[in-house]
């Protein structure tokens, strides 16, 4: 099947970035150095509008309140992954897959430095599924809207994660 991508090199960006995120290591590495409590988003510089793709994320310096998927280009960076309709993702601490604010029972917790999480995207089925540390959960949604890109949410001080080898 045709694939189809637009966009820069998958990395992380200042102007898809919400403020408070540090943006390292060419784009690859993202640090939440200073909030609290608020949610802070940030979508990866490519868009997936058809075919499949993944990425992966690693837990670098890990925390609660870490939310990993995708989300569309117009998601809100101040609005966590997964509380939108426009966003899907799984939370850190339970392996919750959410949407629209909508949690459901999932995956294993990823809460541990060296932790990754892959994100299988499927645009033109309209699935997304997850792996964990190598295991497989099965797919997660099947009503993703395309065109979506990588994304990540960080709420707390000090959290930081590494995107690995979007495609």
């Amino acid at each position: 099947s045709s694939s189809s991508s637009s966009g820069g090199s998958g990395r992380f960006t200042p102007n898809r970035t919400h403020a408070s995120l540090r943006i390292e290591e060419e784009g690859c590495l993202l640090v939440n150095h200073d909030h609290d409590a608020d949610w802070a988003c940030a979508l990866a510089d490519v868009v997936w509008d058809s075919g499949q793709h993944s990425f992966a994320v690693e837990v670098v310096k890990p925390g609660p309140n870490m939310y990993v998927g995708v989300a569309t280009v117009n998601h809100d960076l101040t609005k966590c992954l997964g509380e939108t309709p426009d966003s899907w993702s799984i939370y850190s601490v339970d392996g919750d897959a959410c949407h629209a604010m909508q949690c459901e029972k999932y995956a294993v917790p990823f809460t541990q430095a060296g932790d990754v999480v892959r994100v299988h995207v499927d645009v033109d089925a309209g699935e997304l599924s997850f792996q964990v540390n190598e295991s497989s959960y099965g797919a997660a949604f099947t009503n993703l809207r395309g065109p979506v890109s990588p994304s990540v949410t960080l709420a707390l001080r000090s959290l930081s994660v590494r995107l690995l080898d979007p495609k």
